[in-house]
């Protein structure tokens, strides 16, 4: 057998869970391919010791697509995201057609092309300054394998060797697509890239000053969106230190913000920190709470791969056409202005992520990950225990939209983003949704 549903349904039990899940294998879940796929990536996204949100965002999106289109291959009521992503004109099609008398096995379809885009993004979704450890390669190895062994005791050879054929030639295609999204080039800017200097800009932040993270992210190839620039965020506040200033108030308010913050606050902050390196990052959050969907509702196969490429598309925009206006800005952080102009012992409750602060990353992916959720799900509670593994409670909302307004909100408590970064953030965000909403069409 391969593995239980996970080590936190058992936590879930134990913390008297209104879940009704039981811990049967992955494999006999109707979306068990695409939440084991999806799980093991934000597994690698942690072991890679800091695989900063930007890339990981990357590499959730060309997979979620890869499943999907492995998921829906003869079902005429979905339809390709070729034609529809950018520069993904065209995909290959099964060869036969499906038919009665040539079936395929989704599953078979889906495990095979997201083994092909992932293998071929692993190597080079890392930071110039790692190198691809061998978690990432092992980990897709044997994932593929084991689900090929169920595959071909759950169908007739035949349709497992034509499903697998036909995932190979799927994957292929998107990986060669995925190649071309700018992304050598604008990892390899990493390496030279100088920060403009004034007042008001960002600069490296204590404790460890790391230098800038991404900073050309801005200029990939999105997957929606026409341009990164499209429904951008508009300038923030002007820079000042005048106390009687909005910016001033604004900085006033993250040191207010965790001097006197509620537990309750600490609490949302600390949940939503999503640090790289010990979790599988902003973009990976909104993945695993896809993931809690798929296990409390017993999603169909096709559900789960549609709400997987969905949050995988809107991650992807997300950080890019984030990135654009941080760099565009380039809006120094609350920790540089508090302890310059207010106080010089002022610590943030969590680090400070190493790269402008306007807008918020986290509010952004957010509020794009909530907007195509609630086109798919519509408005409905859910029960967050992403972080349940590591001792963190899990949290309710009444709404995606409510999920991610606390994300946002979570970044001022601990004192790492304005307000106005998380207010412009997730309204940005929530017009991304809404353009993927507006521009995909997902079912026939």
């Amino acid at each position: 057998m391969h593995r239980a549903v996970l080590v936190l349904l058992g936590l879930l039990a134990a913390c008297g869970s209104k879940l009704d899940i039981t811990t049967r294998p992955i494999a006999q879940l109707n979306a068990g391919i695409v939440v084991d796929w999806m799980d093991l990536l934000q597994t690698a996204v942690v072991r890679n010791e800091g695989l900063p949100p930007t890339s990981a965002s990357r590499l959730y999106a060309y997979a979620s697509i890869a499943l999907y289109e492995g998921c829906i291959v003869g079902d005429p009521t979905y339809r390709s995201l070729a034609g529809q992503l950018n520069g993904l004109a065209a995909l290959p099609a099964p060869d036969p057609l499906p038919s009665a008398a040539t079936p395929y096995d989704p599953a078979a379809v889906a495990n095979r092309a997201c083994a092909v885009v992932v293998r071929g993004i692993a190597p080079g979704m890392y930071l110039p300054t790692s190198t691809t450890g061998p978690f990432a390669n092992q980990a897709i190895n044997s994932m593929e394998q084991t689900w090929n062994a169920y595959r071909q005791n759950a169908v007739p050879m035949d349709v497992w060797t034509r499903s697998n054929a036909y995932g190979d030639a799927l994957g292929t295609a998107l990986l060669a697509w995925a190649n071309a999204d700018n992304f050598a080039t604008v990892n390899a800017a990493q390496n030279t890239y100088v920060p403009p200097i004034g007042m008001g800009l960002w600069i490296p932040t204590p404790p460890q000053f790391r230098r800038a993270l991404q900073p050309a992210w801005g200029t990939m190839r999105t997957f929606v969106l026409t341009t990164s620039d499209e429904a951008a965020a508009p300038a923030p506040p002007p820079f000042s230190t005048d106390p009687a200033s909005p910016f001033y108030a604004y900085a006033r308010e993250v040191f207010d913000a965790v001097v006197n913050g509620t537990q309750e606050e600490r609490d949302i902050a600390f949940f939503w920190a999503d640090d790289p390196g010990l979790t599988s990052t902003p973009p990976g959050h909104w993945v695993n709470i896809v993931s809690l969907l798929a296990l409390e509702d017993d999603l169909p196969l096709n559900v789960a791969a549609e709400a997987y490429a969905r949050v995988g598309l809107a991650a992807g925009d997300a950080f890019i056409a984030c990135w654009r206006i941080k760099y565009l800005h380039n809006v120094l952080r609350p920790i540089t202005y508090i302890q310059t102009y207010l106080d010089d012992q002022w610590l943030p409750l969590v680090g400070t992520p190493p790269f402008p602060t306007y807008a918020s990353g986290h509010s952004t992916v957010s509020g794009t990950a909530a907007t195509v959720l609630t086109a798919l799900f519509g408005v409905r509670s859910f029960t967050d225990w992403t972080h349940t593994p590591r001792g963190i409670p899990p949290r309710f909302f009444d709404s995606f939209e409510d999920a991610a307004q606390e994300a946002a909100d979570s970044r001022l408590y601990a004192g790492i983003h304005y307000r106005f970064d998380d207010d412009e953030g997730l309204f940005h965000g929530q017009r991304i949704g809404q353009l993927i909403n507006e521009r995909v069409t997902f079912r026939n």
